[in-house]
């Protein structure tokens, strides 16, 4: 089971939560931080696992600038959902290449 939560961090830094709970002992989170000023994602997966020894935690981390994102799509959902809980990102065009900051529109039948 998963729950999902976005949060805005200040005006342009939307993260997004998600936590599995596995079962009793395994627990996993991920926040994926937006940050439209800086233009990156940075993503934190944690896991905690609790047994007979003890607990352990494990945390990954990962930062990754707009450009190195294959789907563009995601980065304008997420600036969206920013904008509407309130955010003021720069807009997505200055963040965001010309070329990849509007969806391609396919032309029937053009040659």
């Amino acid at each position: 089971m998963s729950t999902e939560s976005f949060d805005k961090d200040n005006d342009y830094t939307l993260v997004q939560n998600t936590n599995y709970i596995s079962t009793n002992t395994h627990n996993r989170s991920i926040a994926r931080i937006f940050n439209f000023k800086a233009a990156q994602v940075t993503t934190v997966v944690r896991e905690w696992i609790s047994g007979s020894a003890g607990n352990t935690i494990h945390s990954q981390l990962d930062v990754r600038n707009f450009s190195e994102i294959d789907s563009k799509d995601e980065i304008r959902d997420m600036h969206k959902k920013l904008l509407s809980i309130g955010g003021k990102p720069p807009a997505i065009d200055d963040i965001l290449p010309q070329s990849a900051a509007k969806p391609r529109v396919a032309v029937l039948g053009g040659k």
